[in-house]
């Protein structure tokens, strides 16, 4: 089963940055630091509000157009048996596409589904 990660303190950190209020973001994120609160999302949160990210120069990339269905098939395809390679030509195929394009598609999915998915086995 597929579980959604949230923590609702971060959510309330997050919309209190969000809004401009950051310094008040920061000295709540103490306290709870303080107190002892660690959730993944929490913690990464705080790294950031640490060390931000540095934004690269330019317009940022846009994803493949139908990224999350490729992802999807891909995946499914995988889970039926279907070789890496194989894979990427059908899809590259179906939706018309290279297969570099595919593979872009892929890691995009990969990436949202690990940052926003917890696997619970």
């Amino acid at each position: 089963m597929v579980k959604l990660s949230f923590c609702s303190k971060t959510a309330e950190l997050r919309a209190m940055a969000y809004d401009g209020r950051s310094e008040e973001a920061r000295r709540k994120a103490i306290e709870l630091l303080r107190a002892g609160y660690s959730h993944k999302l929490f913690l990464a949160f705080v790294a950031d509000l640490l060390d931000p990210p540095v934004k690269g120069r330019g317009a940022p990339s846009r994803p493949p157009r139908e990224w999350l269905d490729i992802g999807d098939d891909y995946e499914n395809l995988r889970d039926d048996g279907r070789s890496h390679q194989d894979a990427l030509m059908d899809l590259a195929e179906k939706y018309s596409v290279a297969e570099r394009t595919v593979e872009r598609a892929v890691a995009i999915y990969r990436e949202a589904k690990a940052e926003h998915f917890v696997d619970d086995k």
